[in-house]
């Protein structure tokens, strides 16, 4: 990658983060779309990575220049396995939920690093906290883990856009 002012596209940084999925050996499977279309469009191997986009996404407009600010909702989930003949000291039936929550929220603390390290180099910045909330899915899949709402602030770049010169 190349460190000059290049704009970076919203395709450049789900690239980014399917290679990060390839890279980290915790994770089998990608996928990227509407939050309602996880499962349905791509065949899981889990621990899975799916990333969506928020609804709270800017452009500021500042200086005359324009700041893309993007929220990617990145979902790192694993399959809940319900061991049916085994009960816990609680006598409750025994499932890997702290598990997979203690995983999967490692795999998204390992993404932000990279993040907050690597992706800055390339005019990516992480502009806030990033918020977590836990996710437990009750479809057949049975899956949990965490969703992470990472906030990015894009280069901005003053330049000649592909357009005619207006005529005023």
């Amino acid at each position: 990658m190349s460190l000059t002012g290049n704009i970076i596209s919203i395709n450049q940084i789900v690239d980014w983060f399917n290679d990060f999925q390839t890279r980290h050996e915790q994770l089998n499977s990608f996928g990227y779309g509407e939050t309602y279309d996880f499962g349905n469009t791509v065949s899981m191997t889990y621990p899975t990575m799916w990333v969506s986009h928020s609804d709270n996404n800017t452009i500021s407009t500042l200086n005359k220049t324009t700041i893309p600010q993007l929220v990617f909702n990145v979902m790192i989930v694993d399959k809940i396995n319900i061991q049916e003949n085994y009960e816990n000291s609680n006598s409750f039936k025994s499932d890997n939920k702290r598990e997979l929550m203690s995983d999967t929220f490692q795999i998204g603390q390992d993404l932000i690093t990279e993040m907050v390290v690597y992706w800055n180099n390339f005019g990516i910045i992480l502009k806030n906290d990033v918020s977590c909330v836990p996710v437990v899915d009750e479809t057949p899949d049975k899956v949990c883990g965490w969703l992470f709402s990472i906030p990015l602030t894009l280069r901005f770049v003053n330049c000649n856009f592909p357009a005619s010169p207006i005529n005023i």
